[in-house]
C-alpha cells in the first residue's frame, strides 16, 4: 500500500504529491477530507474552543496561547474559549463549532480512547522523540469536529500547537480557518538549543522573568536545551570573589533561589539547562587564582591548568555548584584554550612524539578527575566541553582521550568547525570517530541563512548528534537589539532567524531543499507572492551583514567591565587619525578605511535594496491577511530601523566620499 505525502507547503490546494524523507509531514487519505478547513473566527464571531485533557501546566497554557493569541491579533480582538474536558461536557459547543484539543497520549487514552483507534496517526506520537508530535482531524464522541495536537510529553504538545500556528491558520480578519492535515513530525537532531552567554552588556541586568520570556522563545524555535553561563552570579560561600565581577558585573540574578528558579523555568518549558563556566579561564573563575604564587598562566591569559590548588579550588568551586544546584541537567564548560596555550615549562613537556604536550594533559585529566567526583553524588549530570581549537590541532593525546571516554553523560562541542581530529598515526579521522556524542557550534544570528543550511546539513551528514549555536545579546546579536532587555525574539530578524533553525534541526537533510516555500507559508497567505519570501530572506541577510559597520558608529557600547561607552563620531576618528604619527596610519588608519567603504556600499546599493523590499512590502498590503499583514509590519520595522541607525552613524552620507579619499591618502604616504 502506497500512501500519500502532503505537500509541507500548502502552496497549491489542490496538489498531493509523493515524496521522500525522515519527519516530512504524513497525510492518510483515510483519514483526510479533501480540502477540509475548520472555522475558528466566522462572521466576525468565534466559531472554535480549545480543550485540554491534562491538568494544567506550563507547557499546555502556553501551547493553549500560542493559538488564541494569534487568533486575538489576527482577527482584531475575537478571544476563543479555553476549557477543561468537564467544562466541555457541562457545557456542550454549538454545532458545527470547532474544538481544538490539546492533550498527551496519556489523557487522550483516559478521555478519549477510542479516537486512537480510529486515527492511527494519533498513535505514531508515541513513537516520535519526546518533542515529537502528531496531528489530525477527528470526530468526538459528541459529533463535534476537532483537530487533535497529541504528543507523548507537554513539550511536544506545545510544539504541535506552534506548528499548528505558523503552518495551518489563515484567512480573513471575520474568517479565520484551519487547515486540517495528518502530521507526524518528529526532530531528526537529538541536540538542539543554544550555548547562552548570559554575561556581558546588558545581559546581567535579565530577570529571572526575563530570562523565563527567552526560555519561551528557545522553546518556540524547537530546542530542548541551554547552556547557561552561570559563573559570576552564582553567590558561591568557598569562594566569594568569584562573584559579581568582570562581564557578570551589577548581575541583578544575586541569589541561588534565583538561579533555582532559572533552572526551573527552562525546565517548565521542557529545555535542559546545563550550568556554563569557563575552566582555568574566562570570566570569575580567573580569580579562584587570587592570592596564590604561580597560579597565572606564562605567556597568555588565564590560569596553568598543571596547578595543583588552582585545579583543586576548580573542583571544590563546581562541586559547591552542583550541590547548591542539583536540579540543573549538567555543566558546560569552556576550556581555556582561546586564551593559547600556557607556556610555562611544565605544560610543555612533550606527551609523545606527535606533537602531544602535557598542556592538553592536564587539560582533559582534570575533566576525567572532576566528573569522577561529580558523580558519585550526582549521578545524572551531563558533561558538555569545547573543543577543536587550533592549540590541540597537533595533540592526538587529547583526543585519544576522548574516544576512550564513552560514558553517554559526555558531550563535546566542536567549536572551530574542525570536523576531523588528529590521531597518533598521523592523519585526521571525523569527529564522529572520536565521539558518537559531538555537536557542532556556530553563531547562527551573524551569518547568512545559506550557511545554516550547509552547517545542518553538513553536521548530520558527519553524524554530529546536534547543532548548538550561540545566544549572546549582551556580546553580539547582528542587529540593532543588543540593549533591549530581554532582547526582543519575537521580532525580526531573530523570528526568521529561530524558525530557520527549527526547521533545519527539525529535518536537517530536507528542509533547506524547500525552505524558501517553508518561509513563504510560516510567514505570509496562502495567496502572497513566493517573491515576497526572498525580500524577507534578503532583508534578514541584509540586517546581519551590515549591522556590525552601522552600530560602530550609532550606538553605544558596554564593555568587559560594565561601563557603557558613548559611539564615536565617524568624522572625528578620521580627523583622530590624521594627528597621528604615520607609524600608526597602518594599525588605525586601515580598520576604519574598511568601515568606511562598508558604510559607502550601504549607501550606494544597500539602501536601494531595502527601498525596493519597501516598495514590495507596500505592493502586497492592500490584499494581505491578518497573516501577512503582521509579517509585513515588522518588516516595514525593520527597513525604519535600519534606516534610522544608518542616520545616525552617517548623518552626511556625502561626506563619506571625503573620509574615504583622506584614508587613502594616508595610506599611500
Amino acid at each position: 500500500m502506497f500512501f500519500m505525502m502532503h505537500d509541507a507547503r500548502f502552496n497549491c490546494p489542490a496538489s498531493l504529491r509523493f515524496v521522500i524523507g525522515l519527519g516530512l509531514i504524513t497525510v492518510l487519505p483515510a483519514l483526510l477530507r479533501a480540502e477540509e478547513t475548520l472555522p475558528l473566527i466566522a462572521n466576525g464571531e468565534p466559531s472554535a474552543r480549545i480543550v485540554l485533557l491534562d491538568p494544567p501546566s506550563v507547557c499546555l497554557d502556553l501551547a493553549a496561547g500560542v493559538i488564541t493569541k494569534t487568533v486575538e491579533r489576527w482577527s482584531g480582538g475575537t478571544v476563543l474559549p479555553r476549557e477543561r474536558p468537564t467544562e466541555a461536557a457541562a457545557a456542550p459547543a454549538p454545532a458545527g463549532e470547532t474544538t481544538i484539543l490539546l492533550t498527551t497520549l496519556t489523557a487522550l487514552r483516559e478521555t478519549y480512547p477510542e479516537l486512537i483507534q480510529a486515527h492511527p496517526a494519533l498513535l505514531r506520537a508515541n513513537f516520535t522523540d519526546p518533542h515529537g508530535f502528531s496531528l489530525a482531524a477527528v470526530d468526538l464522541p459528541d459529533g463535534r469536529r476537532a483537530m487533535a495536537v497529541v504528543s507523548s510529553t507537554e513539550r511536544g504538545v506545545l510544539n504541535g500547537a506552534h506548528y499548528l500556528r505558523d503552518f495551518l491558520i489563515d484567512g480573513s480578519a471575520g474568517d479565520l480557518s484551519l487547515k486540517t492535515p495528518s502530521v507526524v513530525r518528529s526532530p531528526q537532531m537529538l541536540v538542539r538549543g543554544t550555548y547562552c552567554l548570559a554575561i556581558y552588556g546588558v545581559m546581567p541586568q535579565y530577570t529571572v522573568e526575563d530570562w523565563r520570556k527567552v526560555f519561551e522563545g528557545f522553546a518556540r524555535d524547537g530546542m530542548e536545551r541551554v547552556y547557561f553561563w552561570v559563573s559570576g552570579m552564582f553567590p558561591s560561600e568557598k569562594f566569594p570573589q568569584t562573584f559579581d565581577r568582570d562581564a557578570s558585573q551589577g548581575t541583578v540574578i544575586r541569589e541561588t533561589g534565583q538561579i533555582r528558579e532559572i533552572i526551573q523555568a527552562a525546565h517548565d518549558v521542557g529545555l535542559k539547562l546545563y550550568l556554563g563556566s569557563g575552566v582555568f579561564a574566562w570570566s570569575t573563575v580567573a580569580y579562584l587564582g587570587e592570592g596564590l604564587e604561580d597560579a597565572a598562566a606564562v605567556g597568555v591569559g588565564g590560569l596553568c591548568p598543571e596547578n595543583a590548588e588552582i585545579r583543586q579550588r576548580h573542583m571544590e568551586y563546581f562541586l559547591e555548584m552542583a550541590d547548591a544546584l542539583p536540579e540543573a541537567d549538567g555543566f558546560f564548560f569552556e576550556l581555556r584554550d582561546e586564551h593559547g596555550e600556557c607556556q610555562c615549562d611544565e605544560c610543555q613537556v612533550p606527551v609523545d612524539s606527535h606533537g602531544s604536550k602535557m598542556y592538553g594533559e592536564y587539560l582533559i585529566s582534570f575533566v576525567q578527575q572532576f566528573t569522577e567526583q561529580l558523580w558519585r553524588k550526582h549521578p545524572t549530570f551531563g558533561l558538555c566541553v569545547n573543543v577543536g581549537y587550533d592549540e590541540h590541532k597537533d595533540d592526538p593525546n587529547f583526543y585519544a582521550q576522548i574516544t576512550r571516554m564513552n560514558d553517554p553523560r559526555f558531550e563535546w562541542l566542536d567549536c572551530r568547525w574542525s570536523w576531523t581530529f588528529p590521531t597518533t598515526l598521523g592523519e585526521r579521522v571525523p569527529g564522529v570517530y572520536i565521539s558518537r556524542r559531538m555537536i557542532h557550534w556556530g553563531p547562527f544570528y551573524s551569518r547568512p541563512l545559506r550557511e545554516m543550511v550547509e552547517m545542518t546539513s553538513k553536521a548530520a551528514r558527519e553524524g554530529y548528534i546536534g547543532y548548538l549555536p550561540a545566544y549572546e545579546p549582551g556580546y553580539s546579536t547582528a542587529d540593532f537589539y543588543s540593549h533591549e532587555i530581554p532582547y526582543p525574539m519575537d521580532r525580526l530578524p531573530y523570528l526568521l532567524t529561530g524558525f530557520v533553525y527549527r526547521e533545519l534541526t527539525w529535518e536537517p537533510i530536507f528542509a533547506g531543499e524547500e525552505l524558501q516555500q517553508r518561509i513563504h507559508d510560516r510567514f505570509f497567505c496562502q495567496e502572497a507572492p513566493l517573491e515576497l519570501a526572498d525580500d524577507l530572506q534578503d532583508l534578514r541577510d541584509w540586517v546581519v551583514a551590515n549591522a556590525a559597520a552601522i552600530n560602530r558608529f550609532s550606538q553605544d557600547w558596554i564593555n568587559y567591565s560594565a561601563v557603557r561607552v558613548p559611539y564615536p563620531n565617524l568624522g572625528e576618528e578620521v580627523a583622530k587619525v590624521e594627528q597621528m604619527e604615520p607609524e600608526y596610519y597602518e594599525g588605525q588608519a586601515t580598520p576604519l578605511l574598511k568601515q568606511v567603504k562598508t558604510l559607502l556600499q550601504i549607501r550606494d546599493e544597500g539602501l536601494k535594496r531595502l527601498a525596493e523590499i519597501e516598495a514590495n512590502v507596500e505592493a502586497n498590503r492592500s490584499d494581505a491577511t491578518p497573516k501577512t499583514l503582521e509579517t509585513l509590519d515588522q518588516m516595514q520595522r525593520l527597513i525604519d530601523d535600519s534606516r534610522a541607525s544608518y542616520d545616525r552613524a552617517v548623518p552626511e552620507p556625502a561626506a563619506l566620499d571625503d573620509y574615504l579619499a583622506r584614508l587613502e591618502a594616508l595610506l599611500q604616504q
